[in-house]
């Protein structure tokens, strides 16, 4: 009888053995995947990090899935990068194109079974690529403000096959996203009242006869996601001259920004500050008025007089 019990005791401690074993057998395995950090440029399309999977042990083949939950909102399936000045909202993908479904979970979605990354590994590593797409809809890169970015996700791995019900994780990892956004600034020169044009840069101004006091106008208009600094420089030093003319008949005009007088003597060598905002602009940009007003045209002779402006904008960050 004693033989007996004892005999039964071994069988159950050895089974129980056996299955303890089997059990932890998939748990063996890690994953890698550095903290994010990419720049948001234009037309970069999506940036790729790489999820990989391996195991210690070379037995078998273990099936496992993997959820990514939003940290600092756990009901969300998108991303939010804060910074001080805004968000970012981005989303993460198996598939580089845009508007494809998100593994990004919210934490109380567990049905939704195209959210999961799921794999089984055997001897050798697996290597799952991730795209971090940037919501870019409604929004206008110019205007989102200069800086970094910063999010964070979790990263939960569990063994065996995908349940129907929530269970728990045996691997957790936070991983951070930084995005930074360089300064953008794009500007326009158009005719006075005149929307932004992308591409139109240069700007005529024709004052057909010459008389004291006549004045012409126009806009520029600047769109940056960061301060910026205006810069003039007159080819003449603020006068028109005349062309052709061995005694360089000039006649000086007075040029104002946004109704503020700016003496444009000395541009021709050093650039003249005539503008500056401390931040950036509104979606629709900021345009200055420039107003080029004609001086004293007494005993001036007859004939054709220009000159030619350069405008510098440049980012204050």
């Amino acid at each position: 009888m004693k033989l007996k019990i004892k005999f039964i005791l071994i069988a159950l401690i050895t089974i129980f053995n056996f299955y303890s074993k089997s059990s932890h057998a998939c748990e063996d395995f890690s994953f890698n995947l550095s903290n994010i950090t990419f720049t948001l440029a234009e037309n970069s399309g999506a940036y790729r990090a790489d999820l990989n999977v391996s195991r210690r042990s070379q037995e078998g083949e273990c099936p496992f899935y993997i959820r990514i939950i939003n940290a600092e909102n756990p009901l969300n399936v998108y991303g939010s990068a804060r910074s001080p000045q805004g968000e970012i909202k981005y989303s993460i993908s198996r598939d580089p194109s845009p508007h494809t479904q998100s593994v990004l979970n919210s934490s109380a979605d567990w049905g939704n079974k195209k959210q999961f990354i799921e794999g089984t590994i055997g001897k050798t590593s697996i290597n799952f690529p991730l795209y971090f797409h940037v919501l870019t809809e409604g929004m206008n890169q110019e205007v989102i403000p200069h800086g970094f970015y910063q999010d964070t996700f979790l990263v939960q791995v569990y063994d065996g096959k995908r349940s129907e019900t929530p269970k728990t994780p045996f691997l957790v990892r936070k991983v951070s996203v930084k995005i930074f956004v360089p300064s953008a600034i794009r500007i326009s020169l158009v005719s006075a009242g005149s929307p932004f044009q992308p591409h139109d840069t240069n700007e005529l101004l024709d004052f057909d006869m010459l008389q004291k006091g006549k004045f012409k106008e126009m806009d520029l208009w600047v769109k940056s996601n960061t301060g910026y600094s205006v810069y003039l420089s007159s080819e003449n030093d603020g006068s028109l001259k005349m062309s052709k003319n061995l005694r360089s008949e000039k006649i000086n005009y007075d040029f104002f920004v946004d109704s503020i007088r700016k003496p444009l003597t000395g541009s021709a060598h050093h650039w003249v500050l005539v503008a500056k905002r401390s931040q950036g602009t509104p979606p629709g940009g900021r345009s200055h008025r420039f107003r080029f007003q004609i001086g004293d045209v007494v005993n001036k002779l007859a004939g054709e007089y220009s000159d030619f402006i350069t405008v510098t904008v440049v980012c204050s960050e």
